[in-house]
């Protein structure tokens, strides 16, 4: 549950954890192999992914100044000559975090993922930035072993059985990695409550005992702007477990006003009278877009009754891919953005705990669920039938 625009939060500690004030990053590398007009990209790590273009002038070297509102992380990597953005691999790429400092960086451009930085908060908390470096290098080699099975295509018929068991066995390796790492950074919270750094450790690691981990952490650590954010987090968390438990026929489902794509104002309760299918997808989710025909198809044959009414229920972070999906597939009933409520324990998405897209679900005319559809495909009889059966 967590969301990227908790990061802004997130990367205040990521200075000298006293100051979350804005400031000039500065990143001062030599890199081998570099010549003189090579280009590396600096992406951030916040709702924006914002690209900044960094040309070398130097051979063999780059600075890079940037002003930032806020601290946050972002990530260094290289495209290759005549690729893309998509093919840039995660060990392809050098995680930094941008705060009001300098950071020396020194490696090669054919392996940034293995460059070594110094500087800022990583001399104040070297032992955290060494054990999470020794970890993604364990773990490196295993991805590119990964992307080396995944690449091939023409496998002989007699040894795809065996070639299948060596992806499943690699998948177990990096998961294994990921385990051990979480369990170290797990201890260097519970010996560090009263380090604001272990609000960083435990929001960016990402842990499943996130509450139980957040509960030792000195109440210094938890009014911090971090450790506050942590706790929404935590509290969101709750809600969509609450909602996911209580989803079920019968219930009344809760009323929201959301904008629409277009800007007006959609109220749930103004339909009141009518049955309402609510689809729940997003621009990114492949599933849903298989799934759009077959709401077309039911819109096609219910949308011009006044007793019935489609909302498309998208969750969406970037406003022009959702608009774009909205335009290219030419949807036409109504449409709202479920990440348009401000308040995260507030939206649709957590308050009826909707864990799979995409999703419908049919109100009545008072607004009480009638039917629960989790997934697409083979499970669309269930609102199919359910259509027939009310507005036959």
């Amino acid at each position: 549950m967590k969301k990227i625009t908790l990061l802004l939060a997130l990367c205040g500690v990521c200075g000298l954890l006293h100051s979350q004030e804005a400031g000039t990053f500065t990143i001062d590398a030599r890199v081998k192999n570099l010549d003189k007009g090579d280009t590396l990209y600096l992406m951030s790590m916040d709702e924006k992914r914002e690209i900044d273009t960094i040309i070398c002038r130097k051979k063999n070297r780059i600075s890079f100044s940037k002003k930032i509102d806020v601290m946050l992380p972002a990530v260094l990597f290289s495209i290759p000559t005549g690729g893309s953005i998509q093919e840039v691999k995660e060990y392809q790429t050098l995680t930094l975090c941008m705060g009001d400092y300098t950071i020396s960086i020194k490696g090669e451009k054919s392996d940034l993922g293995g460059a070594t930085i110094s500087g800022g908060i990583y001399d104040t908390h070297s032992d955290y930035f060494d054990t999470l470096r020794k970890y993604d290098n364990e773990r490196a080699p295993i991805s590119r072993r990964l992307d080396s099975l995944l690449a091939q295509k023409n496998v002989p018929e007699e040894l795809k059985k065996e070639h299948s068991a060596l992806i499943l066995k690699t998948n177990d390796s990096i998961r294994a990695v990921k385990r051990k790492k979480t369990e170290v950074f797990a201890r260097y919270i519970s010996t560090h409550t009263d380090d604001p750094f272990s609000a960083y450790v435990l929001y960016y690691e990402n842990f499943k005992n996130e509450k139980e981990l957040y509960n030792t952490l000195s109440d210094d650590v938890k009014n911090s702007t971090l450790g506050r954010a942590i706790k929404e987090d935590i509290d969101v968390d709750d809600s969509f477990n609450k909602g996911k438990e209580g989803l079920r026929v019968g219930i009344p489902f809760t009323d929201f006003t959301l904008l629409s794509h277009t800007g007006d104002t959609i109220k749930l309760s103004s339909y009141k009278g009518r049955y309402v299918l609510l689809d729940f997808w997003g621009s990114w989710c492949g599933p849903c877009i298989k799934e759009i025909p077959h709401i077309k198809e039911i819109w096609k044959r219910y949308g011009s009754r006044k007793d019935f009414m489609i909302i498309g229920m998208a969750l969406e972070t970037n406003e022009n891919d959702w608009k774009e999906a909205i335009n290219k597939h030419q949807l036409e009933w109504p449409q709202v953005n479920m990440n348009s409520e401000k308040d995260r324990k507030k939206a649709v998405n957590v308050i009826h705990g909707i864990y799979m897209y995409p999703s419908l679900i049919l109100l009545d005319t008072e607004g009480n669920v009638i039917a629960i559809q989790l997934g697409g495909g083979e499970q669309n009889s269930v609102i199919d039938r359910k259509l027939e059966e009310v507005l036959k």
